[in-house]
C-alpha cells in the first residue's frame, strides 16, 4: 500500500512540477472526439494500407477501420491490445507468459498479418504477436482490413491486416511530451519524446519504461497468476524531403523481462523453481520514394528485424535467496528470428480513368534454437504482384489483382482478388471484395523438435500451405447536417480455409503430438454498428455475429458466437473535459479441437462483459492533460473454460481473462 501511495503521489508531483512553466507557444493537443466539429474535419480521414497512395477513406477501394489514437486517449491505452479490446469482430485472449493473441472474423493465430508502417512484425509465440508488446506512445492511427490482402502483403494476410502507422514528424519545430501512468492492480509506466524539424527534414525520438508487479486474485508470498514484467522500448524517425524524393528511417527497440516464480517446495518450502523468460526485438527500416513527372511513382522499402526470445530455468534457495541454472538442458533454451524484407513498387496514380501499381515482395526468415530440427532453418518467400483501379463511372472503382510466388518451402499458388467500390449517393456506399489467401507453414510448424520427459512435439516438413477463399460487402450510410453527424455500418463475410493447420495428438499412448493439416475451417457472419453524434453528444452501438465450421473427416462441427458493444462519450467544451464509456460484451465462444486418435473434442470459453470508464482534462492552457477512470467495471477476473474436452479433461477448467476492477491515473505534458 505505501508503495502505491508512493508512486501515485510522485505522478501528481511531477505533472504539477510544470505549473509554472511559461505560458507561451501552447500548442493544442489531443483534440476530442467528441466534439462534432472535430468529427466532421474528420470525416476524411487518409488511409494508406493497400492502397498506392494515402486516400480518403471515403474513395478508398479497400474497405478499412481507422482507430485514432488521439480519439481514445480518454481509455489511456498503453499498448495495442489495450487500443483493440473494443473494436467488433476482434477478440483478444491473453496468456500469462505468451502474451496476448487475437482473432479476427472467428480466424486467429499466424492468420492476422501485423505491420508497423508496412513492415511485417517479428517473433510470434504460438501462431501469435504479442500485441501487449507494442505500444502505442508513438502511434497515430491503427488502420485495419478485414479479410486477405494477399496481394499486396503475401501469407498470412488471410484473415485480415493490421498495420499500425507511427507518428512521423513533431507538431511543431521543437516538441517534447511525456506522460506518466498508474493503474492500482501495478502498473506504472513512463515515457517520453522528442521531436525537431525543419522545412526538410525532420526527427522524432521516444522511449520509455513498462513496470507491472505482477498479480492474483489471493495474495500469495511468490506465485503470481498474473506475471511480474519489465518492459524498455524505444523508437527512431527520420524523414529527408527533398522535393520530389522522400526518404525515411524507422528504427525500434523492445526488451522485455517476465519473472515467473514458482511455488516453494516440499517438505520445507525453502527451495523453488523460477523461470526467467527475456524477449529481445530490434527492427531497421528504410524507405524511399520518388515521383516521375510522368505521372509514375516508385516506393522502395528494405527492413530488417531480430527477435530472441529466451528461457532459463533456476533453483533458487529461499534462504540465502541465491539461485543456479538447473541441470536440464531442456530447461534452458534460446530460440531466436530474423526478418529481412523488400518490397518495391512503381505505380501510376494521377490516371483519369485507370491507375496500377506492380511490385515485389521478398521475405526471408531464419531460425535457429536447440528446439528447431537442425539447430537452424531458413524460409526464402519471392514474389511479384499487380493491380489496377479502373474508374467505370464516376461513382463506381473496380480493382482486380493478381500475385505469384515462389516459396523455398512449399508450392506457392496463384493469388487473385477483386475489389469494387459503388458511390450510390452522397450518402450511401457499397463495397464488395474477393481475396484468396494464403499462409505458409511457420519454421516452427515445419521444424520443431521437443522431446523430454514431459513433453513430445514434432513439428512436419510436409505440410502444406493453408489456402482461402474471403468474400466481405459492406454497406456504409452517413449524413452530415449542421454539427450532428449520422453514420450506419453493416458488413457481411465468408472464409472457407482449406488444409488448416493445427497440433493435434499423433499417438496418444506416447504422448505424441505434431502439427498436421485438416479438412476445412468455415467462417461467416456479420456486424451492424450505428453511430451518432449530436453537437458535444456521441453514441455509438453495434453488434455482430461470427459462425465457424469445423469440418473433420466430412463431418460438420458448427458454433456460433455473439457480441455487442458500445461508446457513449460527452464533451465539455468550456471546460476542456470530457467523460467517456466503452461496453462489450463476448459470448460463449464454442470451439472443437482435434484430440486422441482423431476424435473430435468440443471447447468453450464462457461470456462474459468488460467496461471502461474515462474522463480526461486540459488544464494550463493545454499544456497538460490528466486522465483518470475505472478499467473493468464489473470486475471480471477468471472465467469458465474448456479448451481441451474428452475423457481425459471433461471437467471445466478457468482462463485468466483480466486483473479484477482498478482505476488508473494518466498525466501528459506538452512542451
Amino acid at each position: 500500500m505505501l508503495l502505491k501511495i508512493y508512486h501515485i503521489s510522485a505522478l501528481l508531483i511531477i505533472c504539477l512540477a510544470y505549473e509554472g512553466y511559461g505560458q507561451s507557444n501552447v500548442v493544442v493537443r489531443n483534440e476530442n472526439n467528441s466534439d462534432s466539429s472535430f468529427y466532421n474535419k474528420n470525416l476524411n480521414e487518409v488511409v494508406v494500407t493497400g492502397n498506392y497512395k494515402p486516400t480518403g477513406i471515403d474513395k478508398s477501394v479497400v474497405p478499412t477501420r481507422i482507430i485514432s489514437l488521439s480519439k481514445l486517449s480518454p481509455l489511456a491505452a498503453q499498448n495495442v491490445a489495450d487500443v483493440l479490446k473494443y473494436q467488433a469482430n476482434l477478440r483478444i485472449q491473453q496468456d500469462n507468459i505468451l502474451g496476448t493473441g487475437l482473432t479476427m472474423q472467428g480466424i486467429s493465430g499466424e492468420n492476422v498479418k501485423i505491420l508497423i508502417n508496412g513492415v511485417p512484425v517479428n517473433g510470434r509465440q504460438n501462431g501469435n504477436i504479442d500485441l501487449g508488446q507494442l505500444n502505442v506512445n508513438n502511434v497515430e492511427r491503427i488502420e485495419i482490413v478485414e479479410g486477405p490482402l494477399s496481394v499486396q502483403y503475401g501469407t498470412n494476410a488471410l484473415a485480415g491486416t493490421i498495420n499500425i502507422i507511427t507518428k512521423k514528424k513533431p507538431g511543431k519545430d521543437v516538441d517534447f511530451n511525456a506522460n506518466s501512468y498508474y493503474e492500482s492492480v501495478g502498473h506504472y509506466n513512463f515515457n517520453t519524446s522528442f521531436g525537431w524539424q525543419d522545412n526538410r527534414q525532420s526527427i522524432l525520438v521516444s522511449g520509455g519504461r513498462n513496470f507491472f508487479s505482477g498479480w492474483s486474485e489471493k495474495d500469495t508470498s511468490r506465485f503470481q497468476t498474473w506475471k511480474p514484467k519489465i518492459q524498455y522500448f524505444g523508437d527512431l524517425n527520420y524523414n529527408l524531403d527533398l522535393g520530389k524524393t522522400q526518404i525515411g528511417y524507422m528504427g525500434n527497440y523492445f526488451n522485455e523481462f517476465i519473472l515467473n516464480r514458482g511455488r516453494p517446495l516440499l517438505p520445507y518450502f525453502e527451495k523453488a523453481f523460477d523461470d526467467h523468460y527475456m524477449t529481445h526485438r530490434f527492427s531497421n527500416s528504410i524507405n524511399v520514394s520518388h515521383q516521375f513527372a510522368n505521372q509514375l511513382k516508385t516506393n522502395f522499402l528494405v527492413s530488417y528485424s531480430d527477435y530472441s526470445r529466451t528461457k532459463n530455468t533456476f533453483y533458487r534457495d529461499l534462504v540465502n535467496l541465491t539461485q543456479v541454472l538447473t541441470d536440464n538442458a531442456n530447461d534452458q533454451d534460446t530460440t531466436r528470428f530474423t526478418l529481412l524484407s523488400s518490397r518495391g513498387t512503381v505505380a501510376n496514380t494521377n490516371g483519369e480513368k485507370l491507375t496500377f501499381e506492380a511490385g515485389y515482395d521478398i521475405n526471408v526468415e531464419q531460425g535457429s534454437g536447440l528446439r528447431l530440427k537442425g539447430k537452424e532453418q531458413r524460409i526464402g518467400d519471392y514474389a511479384t504482384f499487380v493491380s489496377a483501379e479502373w474508374r467505370i463511372t464516376e461513382g463506381v472503382t473496380f480493382r482486380p489483382g493478381l500475385r505469384a510466388s515462389y516459396n523455398t518451402s512449399y508450392q506457392a499458388p496463384l493469388i487473385p482478388s477483386a475489389h469494387l467500390l459503388w458511390k450510390m449517393s452522397n450518402e450511401l456506399t457499397f463495397r464488395a471484395s474477393y481475396g484468396r489467401g494464403f499462409r505458409s507453414p511457420s519454421l516452427k510448424e515445419l521444424y520443431f523438435y521437443f522431446v523430454d520427459i514431459n513433453h513430445n512435439i514434432r513439428g512436419n516438413e510436409n505440410l502444406e500451405a493453408e489456402k482461402s477463399h474471403n468474400v466481405n460487402t459492406f454497406f456504409t450510410f452517413k449524413k452530415v447536417k449542421d454539427k450532428n453527424v449520422y453514420k450506419a455500418e453493416a458488413n457481411l463475410f465468408y472464409n472457407k480455409i482449406n488444409n488448416l493447420i493445427t497440433l493435434a495428438v499423433l499417438r496418444g499412448e506416447q504422448n505424441e503430438y505434431g502439427y498436421i493439416n485438416i479438412g476445412q475451417f468455415n467462417t461467416m457472419g456479420g456486424q451492424i454498428f450505428g453511430e451518432l453524434v449530436l453537437n458535444n453528444f456521441t453514441f455509438g452501438s453495434g453488434t455482430s455475429l461470427t459462425r465457424s465450421i469445423n469440418v473433420f473427416n466430412d463431418e460438420k462441427y458448427p458454433a456460433n458466437t455473439w457480441e455487442t458493444r458500445s461508446n457513449l462519450t460527452y464533451n465539455f467544451p468550456k471546460a476542456k473535459m470530457n467523460v467517456n464509456f466503452w461496453f462489450k460484451h463476448v459470448g460463449k465462444q464454442l470451439g472443437y479441437v482435434l484430440g486422441e486418435d482423431g476424435k473430435v473434442e468440443p471447447t468453450f470459453i464462457e461470456k462474459y462483459n468488460m467496461a471502461d470508464f474515462g474522463t480526461s482534462k486540459k488544464i494550463m492552457k493545454d499544456k497538460m492533460v490528466l486522465t483518470f477512470g475505472i478499467k473493468n467495471i464489473f470486475n471480471v477476473k477468471n472465467i469458465d473454460s474448456q479448451l481441451v474436452g474428452g475423457a481425459h479433461s471433461d471437467s471445466n477448467s478457468s482462463t485468466s481473462l483480466a486483473t479484477g476492477r482498478n482505476f488508473f491515473l494518466k498525466c501528459e505534458i506538452y512542451l
